[in-house]
C-alpha cells in the first residue's frame, strides 16, 4: 500500500494541541455522586459533544453552530435547547399505538428551559447556536436532570462557543435533616427540600425546587451549600477545557454609543412621545413603536450604511429602555399612565360557561385567562409514561 495517511487535524487551545479522535475523561467527586465527563468517542464533528455520567446514568450533550450566518440581523440571543428522554435509556418502550416515539413531553420541555435560563446569560453567541441533550442511560436512581446541566456546560466549556464563565448545576436534597447532592432516587422520595441550583465559580444563575414548609434561613443553606458544589465542578471543568478544549471564537461587542447619540438627535422628541401617556393603549404604542423602528432602520440604512443593522437595533432597544426610566423617574408615570405602585385593574368572573363543572374568567388590564373544572374519579387520572414508569395525576 503506497498510499500517504492524512495527517490527523489538531485542536488549538492556548498552547496545547489535543488530538480530537483520542477520548478525553474527567472525573469529579461531588458528595456521594462521582461524575465522569468524556469527549471524543461520539460527535466528533459537533463544536462540542460531552457524555456525563453518574452511576449507570448517562446524559450526552452536543452543541452546534451555525456557519457563514453570523446573525448579525436576530434580535436576542439565537439559542435553542432540546432534552429528550427515551424509553430505551431505561429498557422500556412506549406503550402508545404508536411505538416510535414522538415530540418531547411537558418534563423534558421543562427541563430544556432549566438548562436554558442557566446558560444563556453566559453565552456571547452571535450565530445560530443548538444545544441538544440527550438520556442515553437510566439507571432509576441517579438523577438525569443536573447530569443535563453539566452536559450542557461542559460541551459548551470545550467548544469554541464563546462563554462568559463555566456553568454547571447539582440538585440538593435535605434527607434525614442532612443535605445531600444528587441524592439517590431512593433517599429522595421523602425529601423536606428538593432544589436545583445552577451558577458559575462566583454566582448563582438558577435555582428552582420545592420544599416542606422551611424557614428562609434553611433555604439560604441550601443554595449555598449547591453553590459550592456547582464551583468546584465549574473550577474542575475550566481546567479541562483549557487542557483539552477548542480556541473560543473572538466575540466583538457591538459598540452603540454612537448609533444612540444619532437616534437621539433625529428621532429623540418622537421616541420621548411614544412613551408618553398619549399612547396608553397597549397597542396603539406598539403600534408606534414599531412604526418608529421602521422608520429609524430606513433612515440609517440610507444615510449611515457604516452602523449595522444589529448595531441599529441593539442601541434603539437601548434608548427605548433609557427613555422609558427616565420618563418614570421624571414624572412618576409609567407608558401607561400608572404609578410605580398601581397595578392594572382586577376583576373576576365565574359561572361563565353553563355546562362545566366550574368556570371562571380573570382580567388583568388587557390579559385574560379562561379556566374550566371538571370533577372525576380515579378512572379519570390522566396516566404519563416516564423513565421512572407510569405517573398518576389527578
Amino acid at each position: 500500500d503506497t498510499s500517504v495517511p492524512l495527517p490527523i487535524p489538531l485542536i488549538h487551545h492556548s498552547d496545547h494541541a489535543v488530538d480530537p479522535l483520542q477520548v478525553q475523561t474527567l472525573t469529579v467527586d461531588i458528595g456521594d455522586s462521582t461524575l465522569t465527563f468524556e469527549t471524543g468517542k461520539m460527535g466528533r464533528q459537533a463544536n462540542g459533544a460531552v457524555l456525563v455520567s453518574d452511576g449507570n446514568t448517562m446524559v450526552y450533550g452536543t452543541v452546534c453552530t451555525e456557519e457563514g450566518d453570523q446573525g448579525q440581523t436576530r434580535g436576542g440571543l439565537p439559542l435553542k435547547v432540546d432534552y429528550f428522554e427515551r424509553f430505551s435509556a431505561a429498557g422500556a418502550t412506549s406503550q402508545a399505538y404508536f411505538k416510535r416515539e414522538g415530540r418531547p413531553g411537558d418534563g423534558e420541555v421543562l427541563v430544556a428551559r432549566l438548562v436554558d435560563r442557566s446558560v444563556r446569560p453566559m453565552l456571547q453567541a452571535v450565530s445560530e447556536t443548538q444545544l441538544l441533550l440527550w438520556v442515553l442511560s437510566y439507571d432509576g436512581s441517579r438523577d438525569p436532570e443536573p447530569l443535563a446541566l453539566c452536559a450542557a456546560g461542559a460541551a459548551l466549556a470545550i467548544s469554541d462557543v464563546p462563554m462568559k464563565n463555566v456553568v454547571a448545576g447539582v440538585k440538593v436534597g435535605k434527607v434525614d435533616g442532612e443535605y445531600v447532592i444528587n441524592p439517590p432516587k431512593a433517599q429522595a422520595k421523602q425529601p423536606t427540600l428538593e432544589l436545583t441550583v445552577a451558577g458559575t465559580v462566583d454566582a448563582v444563575l438558577m435555582i428552582e425546587g420545592a420544599a416542606d414548609f422551611i424557614p428562609e434561613e434553611e433555604l439560604l443553606e441550601a443554595v449555598e451549600f449547591g453553590h459550592k458544589a456547582v464551583a468546584r465542578i465549574c473550577q474542575e471543568l475550566s481546567a479541562w477545557a483549557e487542557r483539552i478544549g477548542k480556541s473560543k471564537t473572538p466575540f466583538v461587542a457591538l459598540d452603540t454609543a454612537e448609533v444612540i447619540s444619532a437616534i437621539e438627535a433625529e428621532f429623540g422628541d418622537t421616541i420621548d412621545t411614544a412613551f408618553s401617556p398619549a399612547y396608553e393603549d397597549k397597542s396603539s404604542r406598539q403600534m408606534a413603536l414599531s412604526t418608529l423602528d421602521e422608520q429609524i432602520a430606513s433612515h440609517f440604512a440610507e444615510n449611515f450604511p457604516q452602523y449595522s443593522a444589529a448595531a441599529v437595533g441593539a442601541a434603539l432597544k437601548q434608548l427605548y429602555v433609557r427613555t422609558l426610566v427616565r420618563r418614570v423617574k421624571e414624572t412618576g408615570l409609567r407608558a401607561d399612565g400608572r404609578t410605580p405602585t398601581e397595578i392594572r385593574p382586577i376583576t373576576m368572573e365565574s359561572g361563565l360557561l353553563p355546562c362545566t363543572h366550574g368556570s371562571a374568567l380573570f382580567t388583568r388590564g388587557q390579559t385574560q385567562a379562561l379556566a374550566t373544572a371538571t370533577l372525576g374519579d380515579s378512572k379519570m387520572q390522566l396516566v404519563t409514561q416516564t423513565l421512572d414508569g407510569d405517573q398518576r395525576k389527578n
